[in-house]
């Protein structure tokens, strides 16, 4: 190929006239592209010196070829008309310009014979700007995946572009600078060279060569210091090369950009100064760690290094071997970057659903394909999000069977997320199912203790009791409203329900200091509380001492008294025994489990004996209760059917026995 000495553009080797400006080509322009190595170039600054007949010669030949060819050169001047691509977009977000007229070209500059030239900032941005592009990647149902930058690199349609960008991608076009807007449909990828994140693409031959810059075939003889050209855009900036064999920490060996002059983040390409492409640019911070191309490129810390193209000059001539929609199926579809792709646009669509499954599978990978920490944390964030709206949605849709099984999936992953738990109680409260609401409430308040949870966990506590008393379980009612209060020990509701309770069962006493505190701690609930004092202020003035008599000869008390406020069996009163006694039946009856209990060595007709010792919740007789009462359990056969009431339980009463009326007499202390 021969290089035009007015335009830069590259031509065939046979051409006459350059193929964009029209410009008559002179004999030996350039050895063929992309294998030209320094030492085939001109220095900067020289010339070849010429004599003025040969000059008035060529010129005149010039002329004479120009008006033969005159209608062909006004053909290729339209081709070649130039427009901003006003409001496009790069792949980083950066506002793309157009690029600059073109300079004038001096007579020297036209000198036909000339092997290469150094170029300056409007030379090099003219050859440069019109090879670039912009492809426009799209997915399988044709919504836009991503915009990346490009290179055309060789004239019959090679683009070079990053390689990671291309996954996903099922197909896209080229949008071209020259014609201006044009678009050419990407045929597939010709190569790949991951070490390095480069690939060729290529887009379909065309009548007119396309604008490019030849890959730099042979970069041994570059050296520190030496001078090039970075691009960001459109627009040329000087650099300098620092280091040629810079080894990164992903183990390649890279060029390294010196920081004097500084040169941009957003830097796409470097070329050196005879317009020969050297490699694309990426970031490396201070640190030594690459980011990612998702990562901002706009730190302070930070070197530009370039990956190096000359190992693809050999490939340039490969016919693409790929689709991009092939390149998706074998090398991305199921790993992480796929479903954390898919996931992110489900995401910003509000897709909460279809978000949830795609960010959860893109979890599932991270094990088996190492992602960047930063991507995993935000799949993570935005999984919680999802999961949060969508089970917002289907709870305003009172699909609660629905969400309760999603936010036990939430859970699942986000254990201490006290939001999920609050979905789950609700939800469960709303299916009936009060246990599991509890507890889920329970979990959610000890993580995020708001009034919110509270309210719900006291209703919660409030509907196990009024099920327990529907039942006529009173021993599970109060197991219910006393686990209320120790979850929620400044719940009045909770204690005036229990309250309650305990007047229903005659348990005054412990009725009235659960109304005292009530009064202390919810003035709201002030009236109710002294309404149910009032009521048993008048029981108890009511009431006369609880006389019980004794059959005559009879050499023990016999009476009834109630256990847990649910069943009522035969005791004999023995101011002698240490402790209450119930027997084995009983107590499997009221469902104590006596396996676990402590045990305690006792006297008996046929010696010693290791019985249980258990806590009933109440013991009655006659309307005088005692809470939490310690109970001995006496196995069959051991003792009489009856039990017994001890000291532990006359002691919180005034008690005496009439011999003379046989009488047992039984007071408020």
């Amino acid at each position: 190929m021969v290089q035009c000495s007015s335009c830069f553009s590259y031509n065939d080797a046979n051409a006459t006239f350059c193929s964009q400006c029209g410009t008559p080509l002179g004999e030996g322009e350039l050895p063929p592209q992309g294998r030209t190595t320094r030492k085939h170039r001109r220095p900067a600054g020289r010339r070849p010196i010429r004599s003025f007949t040969v000059y008035a010669i060529r010129i005149g030949i010039g002329v004479v070829a120009l008006v033969a060819y005159l209608p062909d050169l006004e053909k290729a001047q339209d081709q070649r008309k130039e427009a901003p691509l006003a409001g496009t977009k790069s792949a980083r977000g950066k506002a793309i310009t157009a690029p600059p007229p073109e300079p004038a070209s001096s007579p020297d500059s036209k000198a036909p014979g000339a092997e290469l030239q150094t170029l300056d900032v409007p030379q090099v941005t003219k050859l440069v700007s019109r090879a670039l592009v912009i492809l426009e990647l799209r997915t399988d149902d044709d919504r836009p995946l991503r915009e990346e930058r490009g290179v055309i690199v060789d004239s019959r349609g090679v683009v070079l572009c990053r390689f990671h960008p291309l996954l996903g991608a099922h197909h896209g076009t080229c949008k071209l600078s020259v014609p201006p807007e044009a678009r050419v449909q990407i045929s597939g990828l010709a190569y790949r060279e991951e070490a390095l994140d480069l690939a060729l693409l290529r887009i379909p031959s065309s009548a007119l060569e396309y604008p490019m810059v030849p890959l730099l075939a042979d970069p041994q003889d570059l050296q520190p210091s030496d001078p090039l050209y970075v691009f960001s855009d459109y627009r040329a900036l000087e650099a300098n090369l620092a280091d040629k064999y810079y080894p990164c920490a992903d183990g390649v060996t890279r060029l390294r950009l010196s920081e004097l002059p500084s040169v941009p983040a957003e830097a796409f390409l470097a070329v050196d100064t005879f317009g020969f492409l050297l490699g694309l640019c990426r970031l490396e911070a201070a640190s030594g760690s690459l980011p990612s191309e998702e990562k901002n490129r706009a730190g302070k810390d930070f070197h530009v290094l370039l990956d190096p193209t000359s190992s693809l000059v050999k490939e340039v001539d490969r016919d693409a071997t790929l689709t991009l929609q092939e390149l998706t199926r074998r090398l991305y579809e199921g790993t992480f970057p796929d479903y954390f792709s898919r996931a992110s646009a489900a995401y910003k669509q509000k897709r909460w659903a279809e978000a949830i499954e795609l960010f959860e599978e893109a979890l599932g990978r991270v094990v088996s394909d190492h992602p960047d920490q930063e991507d995993v944390d935000k799949a993570t964030a935005n999984l919680r999000e999802s999961y949060f709206e969508e089970i917002q949605r289907l709870s305003s849709a009172n699909r609660t069977e629905e969400v309760v099984s999603l936010a036990q999936a939430a859970l699942n992953r986000y254990t201490d997320e006290a939001s999920f738990m609050v979905f789950l109680g609700q939800a469960e409260f709303v299916e009936r199912h009060w246990v599991d609401g509890v507890r889920a409430l329970v979990e959610a308040y000890k993580i995020s203790p708001t009034s919110l949870v509270e309210s719900l966990l006291e209703n919660g506590y409030l509907e196990l009791a009024r099920e327990a008393s529907r039942a006529g379980d009173t021993r599970r009612e109060e197991g219910s409203l006393l686990e209320g209060m120790q979850q929620l020990p400044t719940s009045g509701n909770l204690q005036l329900e229990l309250a309650k309770l305990y007047y229903r069962l005659g348990a005054y006493d412990d009725a009235i200091r659960l109304l005292e505190r009530v009064k202390e701690i919810a003035p709201a609930l002030r009236d109710s509380a002294e309404n149910l004092l009032a009521k048993i202020d008048d029981v108890l003035k009511k009431r006369d001492s609880l006389v019980i008599p004794i059959a005559p000869g009879s050499r023990s008390i016999r009476t009834e008294a109630v256990v847990d406020g649910a069943r009522q069996h035969s005791f004999i009163i023995d101011t002698g025994a240490t402790y209450t006694t119930i027997p084995a039946d009983l107590a499997d009856t009221l469902g104590y489990d006596t396996n676990k209990s402590r045990r305690i060595t006792v006297s008996t007709v046929g010696g010693f004996l290791s019985v249980p010792l258990i806590q009933v919740q109440s013991v009655s007789l006659g309307g005088y209760s005692v809470r939490n009462l310690e109970v001995l359990v006496i196995p069959k056969n051991v003792g009489p059917d009856s039990g017994l009431l001890g000291l532990n339980f006359l002691k919180h009463f005034k008690y005496s026995v009439d011999a003379s009326r046989n009488e047992f007499r039984l007071e408020r202390p």
